[in-house]
């Protein structure tokens, strides 16, 4: 009987407790112990020396957050009144709690420790998102003060006003993409104008049609070729590659070629030892595996480099899509290849031709960097990067040729880098490989003891230019390190305007002589190769203190890039000869990320005010003429309808803000005239294609 009245009598006591009282007393409760550590140090569980402020907050730079209590020190009059009612509703709470449960002082301890925690997260990421939009606002592209382009009286505008140039991370949702300071896109970003009249062009209904065609034009005669260059073969590799070559007058017609305009700054192969390994493979009868050797992928891709350059309407009997499929078996053969199968002079040749192939075939920048980075890696596993004289069993003649690929290596990987905007792999200190002697070919031969007397740097040979090249080397390394103050840039620009006066006099350009076409193509790449390490300092961080004052050098160098392609053009030639036409594309492919960056280069200084040696419509005239050549190659090898057109749009926002007359209609005008060079471009390469059917 009393146990069941006992029992009724919990049951009722029960039913009158709060719902917290009755949750508390279902667990199993520890001995309650006093609060004798701040709340900071209590939420952390470390050791308080319960002083005010304690050791631990002091060293953690919270002391004034340090407190026994659980109401939070008083800020502000707002605050101050929050937190008073706060603390009368946490003491309120607590008292009953006390005479309830005193476990509950504990919950609300931690409730309130959390609380304060969640407060300090919140202040904290709210300082991070402010610190991240002041970078933002100083990195972004601000719009050039019309008003100072327009009335260059300042004596000092060029130093003040002149826009540098900086870096860019460009992040997506496909991912991230870095933009360095000699990067196209970083150049673009000081013509936000041109680029947002661009973008707004899909939306707008009057511009939309136009821009949806250029949009299918650019997908027919720039992505289509990209996407070309990234197939790979999926033909099998021990399949004779000799029956799927063209006839022998197309391959001697590719070798004529290659070596005639390729093989002056970058040595790669030995004309007489690949000449004899050419009539060989033709005249003798080879089995399988000799077929698919190293001669014939060399071969395949000095045929994909002759067919990237010929017009799309005539590629004779072999189709390119057929030798897109052959390059891709030269690759698919390189990575089948064992580990020191890698590193065989052949091989290295052969992935250095691929790389050419690459340049020429409309490859993305990135790519090629890649591929010139493996390649250098490659090169130095090899042991390219030592002289051969540091190794005795190196023949005279193989050291030769292991000098002559390792400059052409080093060669490729810093253009590529500076196409790309990225820094250069190696320093000269890491490589002891010295330069070539000035010889031809015909002076190198398999089983020679020593090596004759170099021709002097006046007499022009098969290696003048590689040469001329390589002595200028270490100091455009030295420049691509971007190490040291702006003095020392200052410096550099006057060793390279040096090194220009002293050229021997056979690779000037001399006014009154008729050149060939390849040896005038010999001349100015050499010139861009160098003069494209000028414009690079003047665009790099280090610049701005010093060159700032003195952009002669680099707008110089811009300009003459740009001049290059009127030398070369075929119409503007006295002679007739199909050399001028191989020539002007060979250096509209391997120069067209040079050409698009001296543009915009004088687009920048175009608007800037102060300029003394050149007039605004000088610089403008320079740009529409650039503007027209790179038009006439629309549907060619190379060609970019979405460079053609921005370079196009900026120049009439250029003429614009000097003329004050209406942008958007001179803009629209210079996207018209694009798409009606596309369209002249399509019918011609449908008409020639319905003839050849």
């Amino acid at each position: 009987m009393s146990t069941s009245s006992n029992h009724s009598t919990q049951s009722s006591i029960s039913h009158t407790e709060p719902s917290s009282i009755q949750i508390y007393r279902t667990l199993s409760r520890p001995r309650p112990r006093p609060v004798l550590s701040c709340l900071r140090c209590r939420s952390r569980k470390i050791k308080c020396d319960r002083l005010l402020p304690c050791k631990q907050c002091t060293l953690t730079g919270h002391d004034r957050y340090c407190s026994y209590h659980l109401q939070p020190k008083a800020e502000s009059s707002s605050s101050q009144s929050h937190n008073g009612r706060t603390a009368v509703q946490v003491s309120v709470d607590s008292s009953t709690v006390e005479t309830e449960d005193k476990n509950l002082v504990s919950a609300v301890i931690r409730q309130s420790q959390n609380s304060l925690e969640r407060v300090e997260d919140l202040l904290s990421l709210q300082q991070r998102i402010q610190t991240l939009e002041r970078i933002c606002r100083t990195h972004s592209s601000t719009p050039v003060n019309t008003s100072s382009v327009e009335n260059g009286s300042n004596a000092e505008g060029s130093r003040a006003q002149f826009p540098k140039i900086d870096a860019a991370l460009s992040i997506k949702s496909s991912g991230p993409r870095y933009h360095s300071e000699n990067y196209k896109k970083s150049l673009l970003h000081h013509f936000g104008e041109a680029g947002r009249f661009i973008h707004a062009g899909f939306d707008d209904p009057k511009r939309a049609p136009v821009m949806n065609e250029l949009r299918i034009f650019h997908e027919r005669f720039t992505k289509s070729r990209k996407r070309a260059a990234k197939v790979r073969s999926e033909y099998n590799t021990n399949y004779p590659l000799s029956d799927l070559l063209p006839d022998r007058s197309i391959c001697d017609k590719a070798i004529g070629s290659y070596f005639k305009f390729f093989e002056g700054s970058f040595r790669i192969l030995h004309y007489p030892s690949f000449l004899d390994e050419y009539r060989h493979f033709w005249v003798s009868q080879k089995t399988v595996q000799e077929e698919n050797g190293p001669f014939v992928h060399q071969l395949v891709a000095i045929l994909s480099i002759f067919y990237a350059l010929e017009d799309a309407t005539a590629t004779g009997p072999i189709e390119k899509n057929k030798m897109t499929l052959l390059r891709g078996c030269v690759e698919v053969w390189l990575d089948n290849l064992t580990g020191r199968e890698q590193l065989t002079m052949s091989t290295l040749r052969t992935r250095a031709l691929l790389v050419i192939a690459q340049q020429v075939g409309a490859a993305r920048s990135e790519d090629i960097w890649k591929s010139t980075g493996g390649l250098m890696r490659s090169a130095m596993a090899a042991g390219l990067h030592r002289d051969p004289s540091e190794f005795s069993h190196i023949s005279v003649f193989e050291g030769e040729m292991r000098r002559k690929l390792w400059t052409t290596i080093v060669e490729l990987d810093l253009v590529a880098s500076l196409n790309y905007g990225m820094p250069l792999m190696i320093h000269d200190s890491n490589f002891t490989c010295k330069t070539p002697s000035n010889l031809d070919d015909l002076d190198l031969f398999d089983g020679m003891v020593e090596l004759p007397n170099p021709k002097v740097s006046g007499k022009l040979t098969d290696l003048s230019f590689q040469v001329a090249l390589a002595e200028s080397l270490p100091l455009r390394i030295d420049v691509m390190k971007q190490e040291g103050a702006s003095k020392d840039t200052q410096e550099r620009v006057q060793a390279l305007e040096e090194y220009f006066r002293h050229l021997p006099q056979k690779l000037r350009f001399e006014d009154d002589v008729k050149e060939d076409p390849e040896h005038l193509l010999g001349k100015i790449l050499l010139n861009i190769h160098i003069r494209k390490i000028i414009s690079h300092l003047h665009r790099s961080p280090f610049s701005s203190a010093d060159l700032a004052t003195d952009a002669t050098a680099g707008l110089q160098s811009s300009l003459s890039i740009l001049s290059y392609q009127s030398m070369l053009d075929p119409k503007t030639s006295s002679s007739e000869t199909g050399d001028w036409e191989i020539c002007w594309n060979v250096f509209q492919v391997l120069c067209k990320n040079d050409i698009m960056q001296a543009a915009l280069d004088v687009c920048l200084h175009a608007q800037a005010p102060g300029l003394v040696s050149w007039t605004k419509a000088s610089l403008l005239l320079a740009i529409d003429e650039t503007t027209a050549s790179l038009t006439k190659r629309i549907g060619r090898n190379g060609s970019d309808i979405k460079d053609i057109m921005r370079l196009s749009v900026i120049s009439q926002l250029l003429k614009a803000q000097i003329t004050h007359g209406d942008r958007e209609e001179m803009m629209e005008e210079g996207t018209l005239s694009v798409l009606l060079a596309c369209r002249r471009a399509a019918a011609h390469q449908d008409g020639a294609e319905n003839e050849k059917v």
